[in-house]
């Protein structure tokens, strides 16, 4: 059983030294730049929030988009970053967020929130607490799409399908796809 609980100390460290290949293994900055998700429903009047952006990798993809892209991670070093590779793209914008919750942002402002890559490296209680908060800052008719949500079958903090569907009870329609033993492909509605 896998437990990659990480520190911030090393997403901030990764952010100084090497964020394209500690981000996506061994990819370099070519390849990281080019490796972007397919994501359903986005549209050009939508707010949209990057849960754990690390260096904004889906930014320049998604924000012609959408109205809005924000981008949220608690490695400082990484939103500076991700400021730094997007200084010229005005409808971008990236947050601090404390590690704990979503407090930064407001109830109700987004139309889509994406987590790829995130929870698996965050502790079980955690991730709960940030499925309420992404509940919170959802705005009715919203989507959540996390395309590597754990397993129980392979990871410490993972979750089976019956704990999903408790955890996401408060959303509308719930669509769990096993992605593979490690992960689920998690979209739902608010």
């Amino acid at each position: 059983m896998n437990n990659f609980v990480t520190p911030k100390s090393y997403w901030d460290e990764a952010a100084r030294t090497n964020p394209f290949g500690t981000i996506l293994d061994t990819y370099n900055e070519e390849e990281f730049w080019k490796y972007q998700p397919e994501l359903p429903g986005l549209k050009n009047d939508m707010l949209f929030l990057d849960f754990g952006c690390g260096i904004g990798r889906i930014a320049r993809s998604i924000s012609p988009l959408v109205k809005e892209y924000h981008g949220v991670d608690y490695s400082v070093e990484m939103i500076a970053k991700a400021k730094e590779y997007h200084k010229d793209y005005s409808n971008v914008q990236f947050f601090a967020n404390s590690g704990c919750d979503l407090s930064i942002f407001e109830d109700n402002k987004f139309d889509f929130i994406f987590e790829c890559l995130v929870f698996i490296h965050v502790p079980k209680e955690q991730i709960i607490k940030y499925v309420n908060e992404i509940y919170r800052i959802l705005k009715s008719g919203g989507t959540i799409y996390t395309v590597n949500f754990p397993s129980q079958k392979s990871y410490e903090n993972g979750f089976s399908s019956e704990e999903i569907h408790e955890i996401f009870k408060n959303f509308g329609k719930i669509n769990i796809k096993e992605r593979n033993e490690w992960m689920y492909l998690i979209q739902c509605s608010k």
